[in-house]
This record gives structure tokens, sequence and C-alpha cells, in this order.
């Protein structure tokens, strides 16, 4: 399975201390340059970052310089915008996003995505984590991760945390 990913989803994980989360989900997820870069730029975690890159489960692709890439720039980041166009190079069987206009524009070319939440889920269906509360409230209060109060009740109704 190819597997793509924004800089979102891996910094907010990183930043509460659970990349193993992805890293029972998934054998490797490959990230263009850029997220690399944006990655990093989380200085405190540089060594954790490092060490997943040195495992061979973050694989980094040089960026892409394609039309693509530069129309998808005047809507997006570069992160994003890399992250897409990747997500097509390699055939990816799916892309992990979780700004909006992001999915947006990779859902209209017909990519498959998922976000953090959807990731929580598939964790908690394979028991890879007990509950998604808990990591959703630190997600919130440590790597300042927005969710909407409709969005994190779905989420709780849908992983039986909540009726």
């Amino acid at each position: 399975m190819i597997v793509i990913s924004d800089t979102s989803t891996l910094s907010g994980l990183i930043l509460i201390g659970r990349i193993d989360i992805l890293t029972h989900i998934f054998n490797q997820i490959f990230i263009p340059k850029t997220i690399k870069e944006e990655l990093l730029s989380l200085i405190k975690y540089r060594k954790e970052i490092n060490d997943l890159i040195n495992k061979k489960f973050i694989i980094i692709k040089d960026d892409i310089q394609s039309e693509l890439v530069n129309d998808l720039a005047g809507l997006l980041d570069k992160g994003e915008a890399q992250a897409i166009t990747l997500s097509i190079e390699l055939n990816a069987d799916l892309l992990i996003m979780d700004e909006m206009k992001g999915r947006t524009v990779a859902k209209a070319i017909g990519l498959n995505v998922i976000g953090l939440l959807g990731l929580l889920i598939i964790a908690k269906r394979k028991n890879i984590i007990e509950e998604v509360k808990p990591i959703m409230d630190e997600l919130k209060q440590k790597a300042g991760f927005w969710v909407g109060n409709n969005l994190y009740e779905s989420v709780l109704i849908k992983t039986g945390e909540k009726k």
C-alpha cells in the first residue's frame, strides 16, 4: 500500500508522542521533501523525526516540479500541493491530509483521502488504541489540533465511546 502524508497528522502525533499509531497501521509513509522540512521545523522533535526517517518508516521523495504543483500552489500551501502531486505521481492508495481545502482539492482529483481522526477510528477498531477521546483531547491541548464539536461528537459515536 502506498500512503502519502501531509504535515499535520505526522506533526500532531509526534507532538503528543503517539506516532506509534501510524507505525501500527502502515508499513511506511511517503512524504515530499517539503513536508520533511516542515516537520524538522519542530526543533524539539528532530530526533524522533530523524529516527522515523532512519528506520525507513518515512520515505522522503524529492519535491516535484510540475505544472500541477504550480497550479495547486495558487490554492494550497506548498506542502499540500506537493503531497497531492506526489500521490498522483506514485498512484497512491491513500493520502493523509487534514486541511479542508487540501482534502477538497484532493478528492476532486480523485484521490482517496483520510484525516487524523479517521486514522484514530481505524486504530480503535484494530485495537491499536483503547480510546479515541483522550488522544483527541491531547491533540487539541498539546498540538493545537482543531476539531469542531460536531465532528468530535461524531467520532466518539462512531467508536462507541458515546451513545
